[in-house]
């Protein structure tokens, strides 16, 4: 039954998602124009190449956080923990500084309109930022992930969407460059989207609990 229930959970956030991604999409264009869209995504595209190694990290930190959970220690389930979030806190770190030290040729490559390139670099340290975040707190997701809370996971995942949605609400409700008004909400967003996820999964879950004490280097 749990597997039933837990796929139509799935499904149903999959629909939700999409549907708000779509309607997204077209209210950017609308908005930002063909010319603002192609950089948003542009931008986005090149700080999506910097993340290549967290997803099967992540996997990785899903899989040994449910072995720990199955193993029914729950001091070992924390030392684990911990010392994933010293590898992702890590890896965000790495992320930023090569973000950083490629904004330049990354920028350089692209073709941006003149008297743009300074809301381009904003865009850009933006979305690195954004990047970075997610990357530090891949933890919590990964604990809710291995406590096959699917339920949580979904309401993250509509929640991130309806966020976003929020962020384009933004470019009507705030005067200024529509590009930087949409990047910094996004930011905001996804500050709250890890606040709240990292709340509740302290909250629900024993395991989720920050110690800098209990950081094992071995587990590292």
């Amino acid at each position: 039954i749990r597997l039933v229930v837990n796929t139509a959970t799935l499904l149903s956030r999959m629909a939700v998602t999409l549907g708000i991604g779509l309607y997204i999409t077209r209210l950017l264009l609308e908005l930002l124009g063909a010319t603002g869209f192609g950089l948003l995504a542009a931008l986005g595209a090149t700080g999506t190449m910097l993340n290549l190694l967290t997803p099967s990290l992540s996997t990785g930190a899903i899989r040994n956080m449910a072995y720990e959970l199955g193993r029914s220690d729950a001091e070992h389930s924390i030392r684990v923990f911990n010392a994933t979030m010293v590898l992702f806190g890590a890896m965000a770190l790495v992320i930023f500084c090569a973000g950083l030290l490629a904004a330049g040729p990354l920028l350089g490559a692209l073709s941006i309109p003149a008297g743009r390139e300074s809301v381009a670099a904003f865009v850009y340290l933006v979305t690195l930022v954004q990047l970075c975040l997610t990357t530090a707190a891949t933890p919590f997701a990964g604990a809710v992930e291995a406590r096959q809370a699917m339920g949580q996971v979904a309401a993250g995942e509509i929640g991130r969407s309806l966020l976003n949605l929020a962020s384009v609400g933004a470019i009507l409700v705030f005067e200024g460059d529509p590009l930087v008004i949409y990047s910094a909400a996004l930011l905001v967003a996804t500050l709250v989207r890890i606040a709240a996820n990292a709340t509740i999964a302290t909250l629900r879950f024993p395991e989720v609990r920050v110690r800098p004490s209990a950081v094992s280097w071995s587990e590292v």
